[in-house]
């Protein structure tokens, strides 16, 4: 058998091991792919009863959407999601652990912040119509953002909006002491 047969044979085990167990791997980059694939596992998974799912977490965050996306999915979810983060859980990453019925971190576990970037990807003529309202948008999506992170949370909005603010790395006791995760493994 040929190495590259091998690490395909492995891979396949390793994804089926971890669903029989009712385990979800969130890793790299969250994009629309990582939302679709997630929403598909997490309806397959309440396909197949009620009991816990457990959301492992080692990411560096992604598009703004595409964790919405998740954290939606996560919600709607009949089995409760529980999210463990080990290693970190990086933007996007930290607000869908915030969908989690219960939020736990290993004990060296990163949470990193910051606000929406900006991004227009537009022709210079079309900039000052586009601009306004595509402004207005990522605005709004960073107040949803906000009060996602609050919500549960011990830690008030204008704290959370100084925690974006300065792009701050919190420790997982940082993390429990403002109420954002609930448990250190």
């Amino acid at each position: 058998m040929r190495d590259r047969d091998r690490w395909e044979e492995w891979k396949n085990k390793f994804w089926e091991g971890l669903l029989e167990r009712r385990h979800i791997y969130l890793g790299g980059e969250i994009d629309d792919g990582t939302a679709n694939q997630i929403g598909k596992i997490i309806l397959w998974l309440n396909s197949q009863g009620g009991e816990e799912i457990k959301l492992f977490i080692n990411s560096d965050g992604g598009s703004v959407s595409a964790g919405l996306d998740i954290y939606d999915i996560i919600k709607y979810s009949k089995a409760p999601v529980n999210g463990i983060v080990y290693r970190r859980a990086n933007s996007m990453a930290t607000v869908v652990l915030r969908a989690c019925v219960k939020r736990t971190a290993m004990s060296h576990s990163l949470f990193s912040f910051h606000n929406t970037v900006l991004s227009l990807m537009t022709e210079w003529d079309e900039f000052e119509d586009k601009s306004k309202n595509r402004l207005k948008e990522i605005k709004d999506l960073q107040e949803e953002i906000y009060k996602i992170l609050t919500i549960r949370s011990t830690t008030e909005a204008e704290r959370i909006k100084e925690i974006c603010k300065r792009k701050l790395t919190l420790s997982a006791s940082q993390m429990k002491a403002l109420g954002l995760i609930d448990e250190i493994i």
